[in-house]
């Protein structure tokens, strides 16, 4: 029943020092129905001259589609501060050349995927100051030597591209 699959999510992402070409890192934060927090994670994509924090969003979106792919099918609500991953992965923008490319596509083939499955997604853009929590999250990793997770990873798998 979707009733019992509800969640909603945050992510942010970072490059620093510089951008491009810094530390490039992801923050995300899913939440179900109750508010129960599921997944509390910021992980590291990159460092160097391929990064940047396009590329660093991208991947924190990214871990919220395969987290639902495990999942049986539901509505979530995906709130990112990136007008440009929220407005492309809607289909408003263009997908042009960028560091972020490559990430991008694997986002949107399983974001469509994942429609497919039967999932409501509904991808909301919300000002920075709405996105405190996974902003803080996705700069950890940027600017310290701390561990790069804090709660789990999600698992990788294949998917394939239609």
């Amino acid at each position: 029943m979707i009733e019992d699959n509800e969640y909603n999510a945050w992510f942010d992402g970072a490059c620093g020092p510089i951008n491009p070409g810094g530390t490039a890192t992801y923050g995300v934060m899913i939440k179900d129905q109750e508010g129960t927090i599921l997944v509390w994670e910021h992980g590291l994509v990159g460092e160097g001259s391929a990064m940047s924090s396009n590329l660093a969003e991208y991947s924190g979106v990214l871990q919220i589609l395969k987290y639902l792919s495990c999942r049986p099918p539901g509505r979530i609500t995906i709130h990112g501060d990136s007008k440009l991953v929220i407005n492309q992965l809607n289909g408003k923008w263009r997908m042009r050349k960028g560091l972020y490319l490559s990430t991008a596509k694997e986002a949107k083939a399983l974001l469509a995927q994942l429609h497919r499955l039967g999932w409501q997604i509904n991808l909301c853009w919300i000002p920075r100051a709405q996105n405190k929590e996974c902003d803080a999250l996705s700069k950890k990793g940027c600017h310290t030597d701390e561990p790069r997770s804090t709660h789990r990873k999600v698992a990788k798998r294949q998917y394939s591209r239609d």
